[in-house]
């Protein structure tokens, strides 16, 4: 029993000092949570939802050897629906959802993923990431593998739920993503546990702009990259509570949206980097994602589209007017600022904030963007990395009626390569957490 509680002690030690010593060190890690209150949107309720709905499930060390089915299998699917038949060793997908509070103080950030090339950590191919920024400061990062993934057409919405012993994840679309529409998630952790509601206020997209499915739709991007924005702007509203905090739960409400993401083949082999931005100002909302695609050299590549009180004014895949034409067709010119007051990351393109300008039919509306906080950076080296950032956005048609409003935005600059040395160190905070908590859950069943 000695030489037990001995190795016990060592291994504990070793694991904390492994997660202590990491790169976000000077970052609040919080303490495991066991409560089993308020277990999230779905989990508190029954699981009846799930009768007659068609399950498509991966567990986390499904792959297939050769081809996927790749892309939606009819037109109208829900732009939700994986568009995968399983995982092999390039083509991946991706569920994001984020969110920047009214004020740009605070922010949320959560990404499900189907990806093999996570496949070394030895984890599997089921990752999910979830950040957070609170007012007061506190930063929670989290990359948690799950067992299982399953996503479930239920006709009226589509839901997935991302599991393990120790991690819950779960969300919820409705079928038609109209104004008004309710989409959810939930986290579960051992640190935290949280739910969340995007009251959409903006109907969903095609990069084209399309609102409207038909057999003409595209989804692609970029060469090999594909989107679908599936909630462009929302009011967002939740609560996270977190084991060991004063006051237990926090309050959140914000804006945000939610889009689907899926790609021929990993990051650092089809795009050189990218900027999205998501913001709300008074009645205007509108989202913009600039890829640079590795085919065909340095190819920049653009979708955006902007919202009146939910009702389209542009939607565009140009940034500029068209050479000797009358400048009367819609586009959209992105310009980042490298001396203003905003906060500036260490990574990517070390911007302090950007102007958005559309235009369409003689019209402009403008956009000025200032970076409240770095929410996230994970450097790549040599100058390259990703930066993610709430900020304040000012701004509405020329000549006309201003607004204050919040926005996400991120940016990412790609290396030629990454080493894999280097991913563990730039995820190696939510590796290095999620086994600490697995060793003091370990720990604490025998008794220590």
């Amino acid at each position: 029993m000695v030489r037990l509680k001995l190795w016990g002690l060592i291994l504990f030690e070793a694991v904390t000092t492994v997660s202590t010593e990491s790169r976000f060190q000077e970052q609040k890690h919080l303490a495991d949570d066991t409560s089993n209150d308020s277990r999230g949107i779905s989990q508190s309720q029954s699981q009846d939802w799930k009768q007659g709905c068609k399950e498509h499930r991966i567990g986390s060390h499904e792959t297939v050897a050769g081809d996927v089915h790749f892309g939606p299998r009819k037109h109208d699917e829900h732009p939700t629906i994986g568009k995968l038949s399983g995982i092999n060793s390039t083509s991946w997908e991706q569920w994001v959802f984020d969110s920047v509070s009214d004020d740009g103080s605070s922010g949320i950030f959560l990404s499900l993923g189907r990806d093999a090339s996570y496949s070394f950590f030895g984890q599997g191919n089921l990752h999910v990431e979830f950040y957070a920024l609170l007012a007061d400061g506190t930063k929670i990062q989290e990359l948690a593998f799950v067992d299982e993934s399953s996503i479930y057409d239920c006709g009226d919405f589509v839901a997935s739920t991302w599991t393990s012993d120790s991690h819950s994840f779960e969300f919820r679309v409705p079928r038609e993503t109209e104004i008004g529409a309710s989409t959810t998630f939930s986290v579960r952790t051992p640190k935290f546990h949280g739910s969340f509601l995007l009251a959409g206020s903006a109907p969903g997209h095609f990069p084209d702009g399309t609102l409207h499915a038909s057999p003409r739709s595209s989804t692609q991007v970029a060469a090999g990259l594909h989107m679908h924005g599936t909630v462009p702007a929302a009011q967002v509203r939740g609560n996270l509570t977190i084991k060991g905090r004063r006051g237990g739960s926090v309050s959140y409400s914000g804006m945000g949206g939610h889009f689907h993401l899926w790609a021929i083949d990993n990051w650092f082999k089809i795009i050189w980097g990218f900027r999205i931005i998501r913001g709300t100002a008074g009645p205007y909302s509108f989202f913009y994602w600039e890829p640079t695609s590795r085919v065909g050299g340095r190819t920049p590549h653009y979708t955006a589209i902007l919202f009146k009180n939910g009702q389209k004014l542009v939607s565009t895949q140009a940034s500029g007017p068209p050479i000797n034409e009358p400048p009367e067709g819609d586009y959209v010119k992105v310009l980042a600022t490298q001396h203003g007051r905003g906060a500036r990351a260490s990574v990517a393109g070390r911007s302090t904030g950007h102007i958005v300008e559309f235009s369409s039919a003689g019209k402009q509306w403008r956009f000025e963007l200032e970076h409240q906080y770095v929410q996230v950076q994970m450097p790549f080296g040599r100058d390259t990395g990703l930066a993610v950032f709430t900020n304040r956005v000012f701004g509405g048609e020329t000549g006309g009626c201003q607004y204050l409003g919040s926005a996400f935005s991120e940016e990412a600059e790609f290396p030629e390569e990454l080493a894999r040395w280097k991913i563990w160190l730039v995820y190696g905070v939510g590796m290095m957490g999620q086994m600490k908590a697995r060793a003091e859950t370990w720990l604490a069943d025998l008794g220590f």
